[in-house]
């Protein structure tokens, strides 16, 4: 057994996470990484440098993120050796680059996950801050076309609740799948929050985007509505989440508006998809904070130093608020364990 759940300590990642760049070129309302003025990027010899140390640590998926990945300088270089390593490699994209680099993605990249956050134009250009929805929509359906495999993932709050049946068709129409996520506001970690005061700051602007109590009760219709009018799509897989899944989103908004307990989660995602931002901080997950700087030749010790070990202990335990409230959690069985 590689990873122990009773110690915590961490000696197989078959997924693992790495942060390309804290850039961006969409100017998300939730998001605060497009209004960073450093930009960092990982370095294609530190990820040189690391890939016989992820084969070691049985990794079986690379997740390359951002910001933007593709603004990444060197994407296609660092893709290259991913692969050369026979490790998949999921790209996480805001999908504005997928025509420029097209032919490299479709041979590169094992599956995409690309952020819609509307089912029109205007509300995709109100939330994500620039003009793209049809071209976005277009250019994944020639990926899809090229049999590319991809995801669209939608971040649900009040300004766009109410067009999750116009998603489903939009990801229909391109040949895409859909999976949704609520809105997070209550962790520091998430889209780039800088500190505490930040958050607090943040967390006044994102109240506005929270649904009200007219909202929720329309919410649950339109829940009920699409479980019922989509029942086709919950079973091929096109709909990713199952029902059930919906109406945590439900649970997610009555909690944070103190209406409601927050849905218990199960996760131990720390135990198989660890996260290597792009400034080089380690972290166990995207919504929880890092336990130290990365030491390149050491990628073992790095994910089992002792504030990490501390972290993932915390997370089986649940002694952090995020983990409480988490918009993501995952459970899956590793090495046996699960």
């Amino acid at each position: 057994m590689n990873t122990s759940e009773t110690n915590c300590e961490l000696y197989s990642a078959p997924s693992l996470t790495l942060t390309l760049t804290n850039n961006c070129n969409s100017k998300c309302m939730m998001c605060d990484y497009w209004k960073n003025y450093s930009h960092n990027y990982v370095s294609l010899e530190d990820v040189k440098v690391l890939l016989p140390q992820m084969l070691e640590l049985k990794t079986q998926t690379v997740t390359l993120t951002g910001g933007e990945p593709l603004l990444h300088p060197n994407w296609t270089e660092i893709a290259r050796e991913i692969k050369r390593f026979g490790i998949k490699i999921h790209l996480m994209t805001n999908g504005l680059l997928l025509n420029k680099y097209h032919d490299e993605i479709i041979n590169l990249i094992d599956d995409i996950t690309v952020s819609m956050d509307g089912g029109t134009e205007a509300t995709y250009r109100t939330i994500r801050g620039v003009k793209a929805y049809d071209k976005v929509t277009k250019d994944i359906k020639k990926v899809t076309e090229k049999g590319g495999k991809v995801r669209i993932r939608a971040i649900i709050q009040r300004l766009n609740y109410n067009e999750i049946p116009l998603m489903i068709e939009n990801a229909m129409r391109a040949g895409a799948t859909i999976t949704f996520q609520q809105m997070d506001i209550l962790s520091l970690q998430a889209y780039g929050v800088g500190d505490s005061e930040m958050l607090k700051v943040r967390y006044e602007e994102l109240k506005e985007f929270l649904l009200s109590e007219e909202d929720l009760v329309e919410f649950e219709r339109l829940l009920y509505r699409i479980t019922d009018e989509y029942q086709e799509q919950f079973k091929t897989g096109m709909i990713r989440d199952t029902p059930q899944q919906l109406f945590t989103m439900l649970d997610y908004f009555k909690g944070v508006q103190g209406l409601a307990e927050f849905s218990p989660s199960k996760c131990n995602l720390p135990f198989f998809s660890p996260v290597i931002d792009s400034d080089l901080s380690v972290r166990p997950c995207f919504f929880l904070p890092s336990t130290g700087l990365l030491d390149v030749d050491r990628l073992c010790l790095s994910l089992n130093t002792p504030s990490a070990i501390e972290s993932r202990k915390k997370v089986i335990n649940r002694e952090y608020k995020e983990c409480v409230q988490c918009v993501v959690s995952r459970y899956k069985t590793v090495n046996g364990v699960g």
